[in-house]
């Protein structure tokens, strides 16, 4: 039985800046394996997505999600049959899944511990202003005080 791996609109779809297009074309036939080329056309869209909208974090040195587990490896693909690469189908289809599941957790922890952050930061924040506030008050209750004398001086001068 010979299989068709990519239709002429899927080439179309191949190199295009809007994956999410493609993908939504893709979804429109009919086999998983179609199926499997627009969630994968899809899935480097969604990450570069949540990253620009920092919804997802790589430190490698400094943070790690400890809560997520150990992040799922990329299956190998084998195209030597075809049961050989339907079998690949469903390992990379699987692996999709619990890359999605990892992404999410990530996301999930990376958001708490920025929070985390930010609450740290705004408390120092608040901290640092209030001493600047009262240094602000200091010295103009200083020339309020200065002010008052140099008019007292004046009046009294320009009295004689």
């Amino acid at each position: 039985m010979a299989m068709q791996l990519r239709s002429m609109g899927e080439l179309a779809c191949h190199g295009t800046c809007n994956a999410l297009k493609c993908a939504k074309y893709m979804m429109k036939k009919n086999t998983s394996l179609t199926r499997l080329h627009a969630l994968w056309a899809a899935f480097p869209a969604v990450i570069l997505f949540s990253m620009a909208h920092g919804n997802m974090a790589y430190a490698a040195d400094t943070w790690s999600a400890s809560g997520c587990g150990k992040e799922p490896t990329p299956p190998s693909v084998d195209i030597s049959s075809v049961e050989h690469y339907n079998a690949s189908v469903d390992k990379v289809t699987a692996y999709e899944k619990a890359a999605r599941t990892y992404n999410t957790c990530v996301a999930s922890e990376a958001t708490k511990a920025e929070t985390a952050v930010s609450n740290d930061a705004k408390q120092q924040i608040d901290h640092i202003h209030a001493a600047s506030v009262a240094v602000q008050k200091k010295l103009a209750a200083n020339f309020v005080d200065l002010s008052g004398k140099l008019k007292a001086g004046s009046k009294k001068f320009s009295a004689q």
